[in-house]
């Protein structure tokens, strides 16, 4: 045994030592709680819906959108947030980030945005989330549709508030690029192919195959009367045309310009309408000038088309 003199040193020491600590304890609780630690546990709820906070957040980005509105858009990101946009330098940082988005919305308008999220994996402060989105737009400068249709996946941050913003952002698009080797005789090929396809349905009384040529939202501005707007006016003017003549027609392109998915087509035609109900042949001899869509099938449909006679 060690002895006694030695053995109550000890004892005295480790009583010491309990009261140091039972005093430490005290001092603790009485005092007032760190205020960062106040937050922190604030921010760490455990029966958060992410469901609905990811869904709110894809509802503001598609309405501030729509909106045109870049600084509303710009709340929901971090200040150190980062994006990767395709055929693009990164982003970084949310000043660059809605500046670029600035730029867009000056460039272009969005009539709807679709975001559809389809995976939320939630880690702490962060959630990663993925999913589809569809952008339908028209360039500002010549109404020409800008169709968008991609896949996205992002990381969202818990900010102090509770509150949750984009930090991280990667997208790209569904539709293979045209590519910058386009056969532009095979475009004009293409394009020579629809007009004998004009021509024939035109000739053989169908108007439901003359109208397959045309865009949902094509526009024919033909001469002596009002633009029509929209396949369906456009065929219905068409229909009541070929109700009255028989015709028969003839296409000669001349030219072809192509630049990515849009062609401009020029050239001249000639037809001779019959009244079906009597009466003399009336000739129409002019000059055409029409853009064409490229369609995701590779297919090429009339977009725009104006065109005026030769004969006074």
């Amino acid at each position: 045994m060690l002895p006694r003199t030695l053995q109550q040193r000890r004892t005295l020491m480790v009583l010491g030592l309990i009261l140091m600590l039972v005093a430490a304890v005290s001092v603790n609780a009485c005092a007032p709680l760190d205020p960062s630690m106040a937050v922190s546990a604030q921010t760490q709820p455990a029966d958060e819906d992410m469901e609905t906070i990811v869904n709110d957040i894809w509802r503001e980005y598609e309405a501030s959108i729509e909106a045109a509105d870049a600084d509303r858009w710009g709340e929901l990101w971090v200040d150190d947030g980062v994006k990767f946009p395709p055929d693009g330098p990164v982003l970084e940082g949310k000043e660059a980030i809605v500046d670029n988005m600035r730029a867009w919305m000056e460039m272009a308008t969005a009539q709807d945005v679709t975001v559809t999220n389809q995976s939320i994996e939630t880690a702490g402060d962060f959630a990663f989330v993925r999913g589809l989105f569809t952008v339908d737009a028209t360039l500002n400068a010549n109404g020409m549709p800008v169709l968008m249709d991609g896949k996205y996946m992002s990381i969202i941050q818990r900010q102090p508030d509770g509150s949750w913003k984009l930090y991280r952002d990667i997208f790209n698009s569904n539709v293979p690029p045209a590519g910058p080797a386009d056969d532009l005789e095979a475009v004009t090929a293409a394009l020579e192919a629809n007009w004998e396809e004009y021509s024939a349905a035109l000739n053989s009384d169908d108007i439901d195959r003359w109208a397959a040529l045309w865009m949902d939202d094509g526009v024919q501005m033909p001469p002596g009367t009002a633009l029509r707007e929209g396949k369906e006016t456009i065929a219905q003017a068409v229909g009541a045309s070929m109700d009255a003549f028989t015709y028969d027609m003839e296409i000669n392109n001349l030219e072809v310009m192509l630049s990515g998915d849009m062609a401009v087509a020029r050239g001249l035609y000639s037809a001779t309408l019959t009244p079906k109900a009597g009466g003399d042949d009336v000739y129409i001899d002019g000059k055409y000038m029409s853009v064409l869509m490229r369609q995701p099938d590779g297919s090429w449909k009339l977009y725009r088309d104006i065109f005026n006679s030769n004969v006074p």
